[in-house]
């Protein structure tokens, strides 16, 4: 299934919310699968947190 997640980002005063499309069996894996992206994409910061999940159609 495919998954929009929402992931918010922050570094001291510096937050960023960022979403990514995933495919996974659930929406725990969605979540995993999000924030492992995002803290590649986005090292400089310290803090990451799934925080929505949106199911999408096939």
């Amino acid at each position: 299934m495919r998954y929009r997640v929402h992931v918010r980002c922050e570094e001291g005063d510096l937050i960023v919310n960022l979403a990514y499309v995933v495919r996974a069996a659930d929406v725990k894996k969605a979540k995993d699968l999000a924030v492992t992206m995002a803290m590649q994409h986005y090292p400089e910061f310290e803090i990451f947190q799934a925080y929505h999940v949106e199911a999408l159609e096939e």
